[in-house]
């Protein structure tokens, strides 16, 4: 049986904002909007819980969510929405997806701007986001600790016309940013590395060569190899190859990419231990390829917009019942190209929009978050799931 979802309260005002005054939001925290359909959490199978939480504030609109964990917390990152004020906006979560404070505005987005991203960054976390300006574009970077308070100053970390961030990885000695451009003809994907304050070192890497359709990029650090002088990182993007978006995989030193491979069309690439996921959206399948491309990609499962970390995989599915369909959010571990220990986390009846995973290595538990329609603007969604001796 279906239970109602656990929206949680979260704690009204902000706490120290980050690179903007704080401001106190009027909504109340977790309240359902005027014509929400709401979000259900189907029955967990045995030795598995799931608590789900609205971290965006009622009326004021949610959208491309990001997540990232570290010494135990996850923190969500996001874009608020409300015409009368756009921000980023962050929260602290435990692994039963209580807050562990308020919800902090990072950036006033008053001038325009989208996409942060949040990368684990030792106890604490690195954000990045995009300002716009009236001639140029602005990638800016902050370290900020568990609960979302600066640890450092605001970085510009990329200026260039029309740019937004893709990924940020955390790698010796620093960060890797990918980002892309559409000011260049054609457009560009990039990759620009980052001391361990977020300034730029170096000039940046030119990622696509070709045409690019829809832009997206997955960032791994290489483990055992490089330094904090010499770093690489592991990328999978997406270019345009005879007109259809195609994944491709590559390492990224200071200065080139090596070992490209065209690992054929596809979508939403993510980096796995096992390889690179993706997806087909003409079946709605999802594949994984070996990162050398020597062996051909493998049909994992059904699903859309995968979301990949380490072992596991989360994906929707629409699912039609009663002549009513929704999106339903499911997540589980993988040995090799095998699923393994599904669990249907959550029915979202608004759909799954953006969707994004962090899962902790060497633990039974995982956090992710979707963003959903809720009433005539959106909301994000975080959800912890705990399976008791699970990967």
């Amino acid at each position: 049986m279906r239970a109602s979802v656990l929206f949680g309260l979260i704690l009204v005002g902000c706490g120290p904002a980050v690179g903007s005054s704080v401001r106190k939001p009027s909504p109340v925290p977790g309240a359902a909007a005027a014509g929400e359909r709401p979000i259900a959490t189907p029955a967990a199978p045995p030795g598995c819980k799931v608590a789900l939480r609205t971290v965006s504030l009622p009326g004021r609109g949610g959208a491309r969510p990001s997540l990232a964990q570290a010494s135990g917390a996850y923190a969500v990152v996001w874009e608020e929405t409300a015409e009368d004020h756009r921000g980023v906006h962050f929260q602290a979560l435990d692994g039963e997806a209580h807050p562990l404070g308020p919800p902090v505005e990072v950036a006033d987005l008053e001038r325009g701007g989208a996409e942060p991203k949040v990368v684990a960054d030792g106890d604490g976390f690195a954000i990045v986001w995009t300002i716009d300006e009236p001639d140029t574009s602005l990638i800016a970077f902050r370290r900020v600790d568990a609960h979302g308070r600066p640890r450092g100053d605001v970085i510009t970390a990329v200026s260039s016309p029309h740019a937004r961030a893709l990924a940020l990885a955390k790698v010796e000695g620093g960060f890797a940013l990918g980002w892309w451009s559409w000011s260049g003809t054609p457009p560009s994907e990039n990759l620009t590395w980052l001391d361990a304050d977020g300034r730029p070192h170096g000039r940046a890497v030119r990622v696509s060569t070709g045409l690019l359709v829809d832009p997206e990029m997955d960032l791994r650090a290489v483990e055992g190899a490089g330094d904090k002088h010499n770093p690489e990182v592991r990328a999978a993007w997406i270019e345009a190859v005879n007109g259809d978006d195609h994944v491709l995989d590559g390492v990224i030193s200071r200065t080139a990419v090596s070992g490209k491979v065209d690992l054929g069309p596809g979508d939403r690439p993510g980096l796995v231990s096992g390889g690179v996921l993706f997806a087909n959206p003409t079946d709605a399948s999802v594949w994984l390829a070996p990162l050398d491309g020597a062996q051909p990609p493998e049909r994992v499962t059904d699903g859309q917009m995968p979301a990949a970390a380490d072992s596991r995989l989360c994906l929707y599915r629409t699912v039609t019942e009663q002549q009513r369909a929704n999106d339903e959010l499911h997540c589980m571990g993988l040995d090799g190209a095998r699923p393994v220990d599904p669990v249907r986390v959550a029915v979202a009846p608004g759909g799954v929009l953006t969707l994004a995973l962090a899962a902790p290595e060497s633990s039974s538990g995982f956090g992710v978050v979707f963003q959903t329609e809720a009433g005539d603007t959106m909301k994000v969604v975080f959800a912890a799931v705990e399976c008791a001796n699970k990967k």
